[in-house]
């Protein structure tokens, strides 16, 4: 009574005068791969729905400078303005060009010394959206390494930190 997927090929047996004799036929039980499959797309319908969810925006970058994106979540959109056709691969926007000006060095330094030391790296820095409006993110990420210890990628997850770093420049006016 249990379901069963097969894999059935089929071949006819001709005889020496080219007419059809019979056929074989060949069954083969696939029901482990396509359960794989299907807890596959469960697991990625899942964590779609979980990065859809997320405040900011998860990311998947190249691992040489200037390290485009090849894959973002969809809170790009809401973090800097752009979509994630414009943001992937560098191919309209980079998104190190976001990174105001007087932060880009802070940030590399930043990645530079966590792609070394094999450890997650975070920093806090300014990006500027497509609007041209200035906005402070919290930026979490790490080397993804092969296993014969090439750099593969770096991923992590990039949100709004506007509102804290407001509030604390604000605390530390009254202290001060």
């Amino acid at each position: 009574g249990t379901l069963r997927y097969l894999n059935i090929a089929l071949a006819p047996i001709h005889d020496a005068k080219s007419q059809p004799a019979g056929a074989v036929m060949v069954l083969a039980d696939v029901t482990k791969r396509k359960r794989s499959e299907e807890q596959l797309r469960e697991a990625h319908h899942t964590l779609s729905i979980l990065m859809s969810n997320l405040p900011g925006m998860a990311y998947r970058r190249h691992p040489e400078d200037p390290y485009p994106l090849t894959f973002v979540s969809d809170g790009c959109f809401d973090l800097t303005g752009y979509t994630r056709e414009a943001l992937l691969d560098n191919d309209k926007v980079q998104y190190a060009n976001l990174v105001h000006p007087d932060d880009q060095e802070l940030v590399l330094a930043e990645i530079r010394q966590g792609i070394q030391a094999k450890t997650p790296y975070q920093c806090t820095y300014r990006i500027i959206t497509a609007s041209g409006r200035e906005r402070w993110v919290w930026e979490k990420g790490e080397a993804i390494f092969a296993g014969g210890g090439t750099l593969q990628a770096l991923e992590g997850f990039i949100t709004d930190n506007t509102s804290q770093v407001m509030a604390r420049a604000e605390l530390e006016q009254l202290v001060a």
